[in-house]
């Protein structure tokens, strides 16, 4: 199973052994969870252990592997075992899916999860300039709120996922860091102001509509916290806002469609899949759900699918 060490201050040791039963001297251990703080592999040579250290707070440029995984070389016998250990830290959830192979399965393993995350960046970057010039033409509010949300929601996953840290900040890894809870934040805000301006809360749910600002005040201090250097307690707050702004933005959504408002039920449908998604993300960081391939992928592929309808909802 994939261990989930869930959010907590402590470095941990984890002890195992290999056993090479390849063709192969050269092995490779891929660590697939970019936003650890430190990574350290320790493997034994020559009587000893040595070490191979990995950090997001070093430039990107210092890696050996140009990846934002954690990748460590292996170099065992064929039909020998050894005993290794990765001591892991980090201010983030700490859930660890180790992929062992030689360095062709390994580079298989990455490129294929590289073909699915340049579908999802396709997507979201079509949704932006589509939607951006439309707003252009129609200076319609709910357009730029539209293309903030999906804007910063693209950026929150491919920060989740090392890319920003690989092409956007690789000599700014301090910038990687802020934006793993400043890009979330973003998207719960901007989410926010887009539910209000597109479902006309202020009038059709007046009630509802006073509790938004909490949702922005909670996101907010999220990232007051983070810029502070407390990490942990703003790791928990976005979990905490995204939880209480989707159910939210679920309520208001159902009482306007009931109203009869057409393009709510768009919305409904959408905000639906995208809560589906976040909510199983938010379980799985929590440990109530096992670490894999379906619960890995369930808030990408809702987004996907949230800002396809959220567009067919805004033109409607």
């Amino acid at each position: 199973e994939t261990p989930n060490l869930q959010l907590s201050k402590s470095a941990f040791w984890l002890k195992f052994s290999i056993h090479n039963a390849t063709s192969s001297d050269q092995l490779m251990l891929a660590l697939d969870y970019p936003t650890l703080s430190a990574c350290d592999f320790y493997y034994p040579e020559g009587g000893r252990y040595l070490v191979q250290k990995l950090s997001d707070t070093l430039p990107f440029s210092q890696r050996k592997y140009q990846h934002q995984n954690f990748l460590f070389d292996i170099n065992l016998p064929k039909d020998s075992t050894a005993t290794y250990y990765l001591r892991v830290k980090s201010t983030e959830q700490m859930v660890l899916p180790l992929i062992l192979g030689d360095s062709v399965h390994v580079a298989e393993s990455i490129s294929a999860k590289n073909i699915l995350w340049g579908i999802f960046i396709g997507i979201i970057v079509v949704m932006v300039a589509y939607n951006f010039f439309i707003y252009l033409f129609t200076r319609d509010r709910s357009y730029k709120y539209y293309v903030l949300y999906v804007s910063f929601i693209g950026l929150t996953q491919t920060t989740l996922s090392g890319y920003t840290y690989h092409f956007l900040f690789p000599e700014m890894p301090l910038l990687f860091h802020k934006s793993i809870i400043i890009f979330p934040a973003l998207a719960g805000i901007s989410a926010m102001l887009f539910v209000r301006v597109f479902l006309d809360t202020k009038h059709r749910t007046p009630v509802l509509h006073k509790i938004f600002p909490v949702a922005i005040i909670l996101y907010s201090g999220a990232i007051l916290f983070r810029l502070a250097g407390i990490d942990q307690i703003s790791y928990r707050m976005i979990d905490i806002s995204a939880i209480c702004t989707t159910f939210l933005s679920y309520a208001v959504a159902v009482k306007i469609s009931l109203q009869g408002y057409k393009p709510a039920r768009y919305f409904l449908i959408a905000w639906t899949i995208f809560f589906a998604g976040i909510l199983m993300f938010t379980l799985r960081n929590l440990g109530a759900l096992p670490y894999n391939d379906f619960t890995n992928y369930t808030m990408e592929s809702g987004i996907a699918v949230e800002v396809t309808l959220l567009s067919i909802a805004l033109a409607d």
